[in-house]
């Protein structure tokens, strides 16, 4: 078998990894993996399996490199598990190293934050992003991981729990608790809006979008008591700020020259704009495999 997938245990605080499973066989974070990067895993193990040099394959989505080119990327892609725990009335929802997900999405962004809050809104319609509103600071659920922690997360470092206090409770690496922190310091600048939605700067709002920001968290965050009208002023001052959302190709390089593969993101610029030489379709669509049937 050309590929053996392995999935490893990482201890941050002695620097020690312990396999934890072993699958012979391609999974759906390999096709995630392939599509993000541009790099055919599934194809290229096929051909080393009928006994093909990896020197002598070409890469079958970039067309003009071989299978040992390695993309430079400048975007950063998130994948995030949908579980579905709720629908099992006997299941606990404690997460560890058994698999639970019914599902996963995939977000594309220039930032980790971007990319991530992109993610939680994909997994569910319900979501609005990494949102501190939809559950209370519980240091048994930060300790013991559950299906929901990430939003418990989100609630503790808007209450003003430490970097290093979060560490200490979750073990989660500190590079992304900085980046978790970063979003909550951003809609903590946005809070000093509430009721003035009208006021925000057209830097502040760009940072926020740029961050993953949804016009819905934004409102959320400056909203006083007619969230529907700050909704549509937070849309309308986007418009006029020219703050605009941008369809981009994803482009990989190596430092030599560029390829386009066949994924696109939204990404909100200052006054770029994407135009189309051809007409085109545009098919929209977002979601996750859920258990809808039990």
């Amino acid at each position: 078998m050309p590929i053996i997938q392995s999935y490893f245990l990482f201890f941050c605080s002695c620097f020690q990894y312990y396999i934890i499973e072993v699958n012979a066989r391609l999974s759906r974070s390999s096709a995630l993996a392939s599509k993000a990067t541009g790099y055919p895993l599934a194809y290229v193990a096929a051909k080393l399996a009928l006994g093909r040099p990896l020197p002598l394959l070409k890469n079958s989505v970039t067309g003009s490199t071989t299978a040992c080119f390695e993309p430079s990327l400048d975007y950063c892609v998130v994948k995030i598990p949908r579980w579905d725990l709720r629908k099992f009335s006997r299941v606990s929802t404690k997460i560890g190293s058994s698999m639970k997900s019914v599902g996963e999405v995939m977000a594309i962004g220039r930032k980790f934050e971007e990319a991530f809050q992109k993610a939680l809104r994909m997994m569910d319609e319900t979501v609005k992003g990494f949102d501190h509103t939809t559950h209370g600071v519980c240091e048994k659920e930060l300790q013991f991981p559950t299906d929901k922690r990430i939003f418990v997360l989100a609630a503790a470092l808007n209450k003003g729990l430490s970097v290093d206090r979060l560490y200490e409770l979750t073990k989660i690496d500190k590079w992304f608790l900085h980046k978790f922190k970063n979003i909550s310091n951003k809609y903590s600048e946005l809070k000093a809006f509430k009721g003035k939605a009208q006021n925000l700067s057209r830097d502040l709002l760009l940072s926020a979008k740029q961050l993953g920001f949804s016009d819905q968290q934004i409102a959320q965050a400056v909203s006083s008591s007619y969230f529907i009208i700050t909704l549509i002023i937070i849309i309308m001052s986007g418009k006029i700020l020219r703050i605009i959302t941008t369809t981009i190709i994803i482009i990989i390089t190596n430092g030599n020259f560029s390829i386009n593969i066949s994924s696109h993101t939204n990404r909100q610029e200052k006054d770029k704009n994407c135009h189309w030489q051809y007409k085109s379709v545009e098919i929209v669509e977002s979601g996750v495999a859920k258990v809808d049937h039990i």
